[in-house]
């Protein structure tokens, strides 16, 4: 298997460097798969010094690049993963959140067929996944920030937060 890639995102304040250091130590013990841990932030202060770390990438959408406050609520800034290109990232990446504890191996997420999995959230049953973990091929799914892009009033109109659209949009493509 190709190397593959695990990425997470920070942002303001609410999650210190500290979550995302411990994130890398559990992933680093549960993944045995060659692997990349890439960290998008808007501060890569306190970071361990294994830990790749880009930018929050601009994505073409003037409220997401400008940091508008209602992007950093419900993980909307999650959706700038979708974008093609994600600097130098290609291929199969499983993104996890900051406060998700990973207590078993990960090897299995990469071994699942399919596209676009996602874990299931827990009190839903219309198919809304909960984008706290979810593996995609990077750039696969560009298409969903055009949308964003070209549709957003209606978007925030139709959705709670960004797991549900992100769920949403990509199970009608399948």
């Amino acid at each position: 298997m190709d190397i593959v890639n695990v990425l997470c995102i920070k942002w303001g304040r609410k999650y210190g460097p500290d979550y995302v250091n411990r994130l890398r130590s559990m992933v680093r013990r549960n993944l045995s798969l060659p692997h990349r841990f890439v960290c998008l932030t808007d501060d890569a202060d306190g970071l361990d010094a294994d830990i790749e770390v880009f930018d929050i990438p601009a994505i073409g959408i003037p409220d997401f690049d400008a940091r508008a406050p209602w992007t950093k609520a419900h993980g909307w800034l999650k959706v700038t993963s979708f974008a093609n290109p994600l600097y130098d990232l290609a291929g199969t990446t499983l993104f996890i959140d900051l406060d998700v504890v990973i207590v078993d191996r990960l090897d299995p997420y990469f071994e699942i067929p399919g596209e676009f999995i996602v874990i299931r959230e827990w009190d839903k049953r219309d198919g809304t996944g909960n984008t706290s973990v979810y593996r995609y091929q990077v750039g696969a799914h560009s298409d969903l920030l055009d949308y964003l892009h070209t549709h957003q009033a209606e978007v925030l109109r139709e959705v709670r937060n960004e797991q549900e659209f992100v769920t949403g949009y990509l199970a009608r493509q399948n």
